[in-house]
């Protein structure tokens, strides 16, 4: 999970970025009527989903940065997995019933990998391996153009016949995983996320990002997301709120000044770490009102199948995400009534199981104890 995390955190303001697009196209859309025969409106789109299509790529350089091997060839490897020759031949000879081509004699899968990201990382730690034993064995006076050559050369073929399919065997059996869980028990699948998050994530910070891939798979698979984002939802806005209730609830200046800016970093930032570390594990019982809200939270969530359209709409700047680009006014409606349950849970059981703010009082100017 620490891999995964350091490998999709520097991804994340792309995914953010595309968030705040598709909000933008949303509101065209919406207010002024707007669609996809405009032209601003479907270079907008582009640049919104873009990120999604080739997500490989980026991937391809976290993840040459985080094994320590060549870049620009992980990034051009995954180039070529989305080259449109490539993907022309996948739809074409799969719409004739064939599954398979021959490359070097060795069978290959048809299949396309825009989105894809397990199937990358396995390919570049391959890579990485490779190209350490390369290093070794290539005298250095031909090093320069010989090992590039031969490390693409042999990644092309180890990624389509070997890691590709692995990983895409790994996403579909973990997908399975969660599909069996909607289908057997569809209002706890969000919930329980939300569980492990303020449970075991406790002591595994960042780890929520190695489950970024199911939300940008879901988004461009299906165009929505009704999993990850809802569970971000359900935990960065209800600090927020829990945060504001602080601010207005404590006599401490001190705490007063954390909590205010904290309040609107998850609200309208999607950021609740300011609340999180400054806050709620400082006290302990607001950690206890953020548990039981955001999990109620998530029960309800999946009752009602949230749905979010893009990714980032886990802040109040995003929640037209909710109603996509299709005009969802149930689904809307749903994470509106949903935002003010958060609201009213979060200063209800704020006031109720209340909090000591002495330790704010012992500090200096500098917030040191």
């Amino acid at each position: 999970m620490s891999m995964l995390a350091s490998i999709m955190s520097p991804v994340i303001p792309g995914l953010v970025a595309a968030g705040f697009l598709a909000t933008i196209l949303t509101i065209m859309s919406v207010f002024f009527g707007i669609d996809s025969s405009n032209s601003t409106y479907a270079i907008l789109y582009n640049f919104s989903q873009a990120v999604f299509y080739f997500m490989p790529v980026f991937v391809a350089y976290t993840s040459a940065q985080r094994f320590n091997t060549e870049p620009v060839l992980a990034m051009l490897l995954a180039c070529a997995l989305l080259y449109p020759d490539w993907v022309t031949m996948v739809n074409t000879l799969t719409a004739e019933g064939q599954e398979f081509v021959s490359y070097f004699g060795l069978p290959v899968t048809l299949t396309t990998y825009n989105g894809a990201v397990v199937q990358i990382i396995l390919s570049v730690w391959v890579m990485s391996k490779i190209d350490m034993f390369l290093k070794r064995a290539i005298p250095e006076v031909v090093r320069h153009f010989l090992k590039p050559f031969l490390l693409l050369l042999v990644m092309s073929v180890i990624t389509l016949t070997v890691t590709g399919p692995l990983g895409a065997l790994i996403t579909d059996y973990f997908t399975a995983l969660i599909n069996w869980i909607s289908e057997v028990a569809p209002w706890f699948t969000v919930a329980a996320m939300v569980i492990f998050f303020t449970t075991v994530g406790v002591v595994l910070p960042g780890f929520h990002m190695a489950l970024v891939p199911i939300a940008t798979a879901n988004i461009a698979t299906i165009g929505y997301d009704n999993l990850l984002n809802i569970a971000f939802f359900c935990c960065t806005i209800t600090p927020g709120f829990i945060a504001l209730a602080v601010a207005l609830k404590t006599k401490s200046n001190n705490l007063r000044q954390i909590a205010f800016p904290a309040a609107l970093s998850a609200l309208f930032g999607g950021i609740s770490e300011p609340t999180t570390y400054g806050i709620s594990y400082k006290m302990v019982r607001p950690y206890y009102v953020h548990t039981i809200v955001a999990i109620a939270t998530a029960l309800l969530a999946g009752i009602m199948q949230l749905k979010c359209y893009a990714f980032g709409g886990y802040s109040l700047t995003n929640i037209l995400l909710y109603m996509g680009p299709d005009r969802d006014m149930a689904n809307f409606t749903n994470a509106l009534i949903l935002v003010a349950f958060m609201a009213v849970a979060s200063f209800v059981l704020t006031w109720v199981i209340g909090f000591d703010d002495s330790i704010y009082d012992e500090e200096d100017e500098d917030g040191n104890p």
